[in-house]
């Protein structure tokens, strides 16, 4: 965690002499309130994009926002303001620097301001502005920009946020993109067990729904992702947005099959051929020689004819034998809905399995599993 602090601290070549509360403003005081920091000048515009020299001597490209956050939500400068080697821009003179750095008595960064010249008028252009918790901690930023009006100085303007909260061993449980205590439409909410190890990560952005799923690991990887159908654009082979297994790496275009039945494709054709298929043993699903129908690798499921209006409407029984089929041979099912055009098609998830899922109160590490695999 210190070296996170330090990391924080060298934006602008300060060393962090001792590892106290940050004193930076809170997210209540705004953009402008500065008292009792200490002020540093960058010699380096950053109102537009630049490459900068980076501590390892790479090129640093300015573009987005100067800090991420890391899939586990824990907040950390690894965005372009941390690579850059701010040393080699520093700036005597902070009346004509175009960036001021503030920092506290720790030489904890609280705030990056920008400077611009208007019409032969130095400006403030906006800035970033960093916050911690009581423990010193980073617990969020903001982003701001100005609009000038006539030459004249308008108004800071928030253009982005984001705010952590964590529990009392320090563990991430929300990321607000938001500055704290101010609400948000929507939310990340970190699932832990009791050992605070991180199980699944649900995102709740930008309207306040459930629809997507981190699964981690216990190495604190990520094991897999699970959507609602109409966040990703699939397609679905019936109605509605069901939730499903987001495949690994493909180039494939997907199409939920929901086993509770009601698959059914609109082609526009009328008896236009098609076949649900599984590839045969030994050839790989994303081989570009092997995108067409071809009986001699592929093994059919079920077939048939579109009706009269070109729908493709298969029957329960064909249903149940395709589900059998994605069960025994996950990511090796493709529906040619002609002999051509093909989707390779995932299981959707039951209701009560993606409810428990999305429910940041359950613990469970097999949350997101059917019943029967938990």
């Amino acid at each position: 965690m210190r070296k996170r602090f330090v990391r924080l601290a060298l934006l602008c070549g300060a060393v962090l002499p001792g590892a106290g509360t940050a004193a930076c403003p809170s997210p209540a005081a705004g953009f402008e309130a500065v008292p009792g920091l200490d002020v540093h000048g960058v010699a380096v515009e950053l109102s537009g994009v630049r490459v900068l020299l980076g501590q390892d001597g790479s090129r640093v490209d300015t573009a987005g926002a100067p800090i991420t956050v890391r899939p586990d939500g824990d907040l950390q400068l690894a965005g372009w303001a941390a690579r850059v080697d701010w040393r080699a821009y520093a700036s005597p003179d902070i009346d004509t620097a175009p960036t001021l750095a503030y920092r506290d008595a720790d030489g904890t960064l609280c705030r990056l301001a920008r400077w611009t010249w208007v019409r032969g008028e130095r400006l403030r252009d906006g800035g970033w502005a960093f916050f911690y918790d009581a423990a010193g901690r980073p617990s969020g930023y903001a982003a701001y920009d100005a609009r000038f009006g006539k030459g004249r100085q308008a108004p800071l303007q928030r253009s982005d946020a984001a705010c952590l909260l964590r529990d009392a061993a320090g563990h991430v449980t929300r990321f607000v993109p938001a500055v704290c205590g101010e609400a948000a439409d929507g939310d990340v909410r970190y699932v832990r067990d009791e050992a605070g190890t991180l199980l699944r990560a649900i995102d709740h952005r930008p309207t306040g729904q459930a629809h997507t799923v981190v699964e981690f690991g216990s190495d604190g990887k990520q094991k897999r992702r699970l959507t609602l159908a109409s966040v990703r654009g699939v397609m679905v082979s019936g109605q509605g947005n069901p939730a499903f297994v987001m495949p690994g790496q493909t180039r494939e275009r997907v199409m939920v099959w929901q086993e509770e039945g009601g698959n059914a494709v609109e082609t526009g054709i009328p008896q236009e051929p098609w076949r649900i298929v599984r590839l045969d043993a030994g050839f790989a699903q994303d081989d570009p020689g092997a995108q067409s129908w071809d009986p001699a690798w592929q093994t059919v499921i079920v077939s048939g004819a579109s009706d009269a209006t070109g729908r493709i409407k298969p029957d329960p029984v064909a249903s149940r034998q395709v589900s059998d089929a994605l069960r025994e041979h996950p990511g090796r099912v493709f529906w040619y809905v002609d002999g051509s055009t093909r989707f390779l098609l995932v299981p959707s998830l039951a209701p009560q399995v993606w409810a428990a899922c999305v429910d940041a109160e359950n613990v469970a590490p097999g949350a997101c599993a059917p019943a029967g695999r938990r």
